[in-house]
């Protein structure tokens, strides 16, 4: 694979991953809750099917994502509320994480 193909197929899957997460986070609400530090999503009322089916498809496309990210070497840090230290965290997993802890 070229050079020019091999970045072209890593750009088409983090913007599967992009697409994916922006469906499923059409079918859900933010819970608004002060004392968590990472904002939590539960599926809107009568979505839940259609969330459930969404959050098959995202962790599809999350490992080939987590690995184009690695590849490109890009990174992120998360501050915790109250604390001063940011930990370092991966990008995609971070949003799945987030997500699997609707209610």
């Amino acid at each position: 694979m070229t050079t020019a193909a091999s970045l072209d197929k890593r750009r088409q899957d983090l913007n599967s991953f992009l697409q994916a997460f922006d469906a499923m986070l059409a079918n859900c609400d933010r819970i608004d809750d002060w004392l968590e530090g990472i904002p939590t999503w539960q599926p809107k009322r009568g979505r839940e099917q259609v969330v459930a089916r969404q959050q098959v498809n995202l962790h599809q496309v999350t490992a080939v994502a987590a690995r184009t990210i690695q590849w490109l070497g890009l990174t992120a840090e998360y501050k915790p509320r109250g604390t001063m230290q940011t930990v370092p965290v991966r990008p995609c997993s971070c949003g799945l994480r987030c997500l699997a802890r609707t209610r």
